[in-house]
């Protein structure tokens, strides 16, 4: 899907605003400006394909000492920027446990409405932090097709898995 553009509740500074949550580059970080913030959000407004629901949302963490701030999170698909308890917003689906990490960590959708068995309507995708503290995320990645797409190869010289 195509992301046009990105917002937050509150930006760390300029350097980590939600524009580096869609730039394609995991090494550039969007993070929110208060520690004591309850919900924490960024969020991405989208363009569906021929009304498409959103099926699937892929979240990557930072990489770095910093990867704890991601933690907990819900993703909601609403119709405006932090869009999360409007009569319009629906709940995706949620990860109660994050690790420090830098994922990636795919949050599937289920069926947020009568018109689709998998997916849920809508033109804004906001990620939220179902806790206290600073949010902060390297990408979200928004989809519009049942399945996920396959794990990206293994980086040179990683040990394989073993076989079964």
């Amino acid at each position: 899907m195509d992301r046009l553009g990105a917002a937050m509740s509150s930006i760390y500074s300029p350097e980590y605003s939600g524009a580096n949550a869609i730039d394609g580059d995991l090494s550039t970080i969007s993070a929110t400006g208060n520690y004591r913030e309850r919900g924490a959000w960024v969020s991405v407004q989208v363009r569906t394909e021929d009304d498409s629901p959103i099926t699937y949302v892929i979240v990557h963490n930072r990489d770095d000492a910093y990867a704890s701030w991601l933690e907990a999170f819900e993703v909601w698909i609403g119709s405006s920027f932090g869009d999360h308890r409007s009569q319009d917003a629906q709940l995706c689906g949620a990860l109660r446990h994050v690790p420090a990490a830098p994922g990636p960590f795919s949050v599937q959708c289920g069926a947020c409405s009568s018109t689709h068995m998998h997916g849920c309507d809508g033109t804004y995708v906001t990620v939220i932090k179902t806790g206290v503290g600073y949010l902060s995320v390297s990408e979200v990645v928004v989809y519009s097709h049942a399945q996920p797409p396959s794990s990206p190869p293994l980086p040179p010289n990683a040990p394989l898995p073993p076989m079964s």
